[in-house]
C-alpha cells in the first residue's frame, strides 16, 4: 500500500521542528493517524530531523 504522503503532511503540520523520532510517532498517534503512517514513521531513522522536507525525504525512500 502506497503511504498517504498528505496524510503525513497533515498529521505532523504543527511539529516543531527540529524534532526527533519519538515526537514524530507521538503525534501521529496524538492526531489519529492511520496506522500505515504511525507504521511508516516508527520505522524512521532514530534521529533529530530538522524539517518536515526531511521527514518526508526519508519516507519516501522508504517506500
Amino acid at each position: 500500500m502506497q503511504l498517504n504522503m498528505d496524510e503525513v503532511n497533515k498529521i505532523l503540520s504543527s511539529v516543531s521542528f527540529p524534532a526527533s523520532k519519538d515526537d514524530l510517532v507521538s503525534e501521529a498517534k496524538e492526531e489519529n493517524a492511520s496506522k500505515e503512517v504511525v507504521d511508516a514513521i516508527e520505522k524512521l531513522p532514530d534521529q533529530e530531523y530538522k524539517d518536515m522536507t526531511e521527514v518526508m525525504d526519508h519516507l519516501k525512500t522508504m517506500g
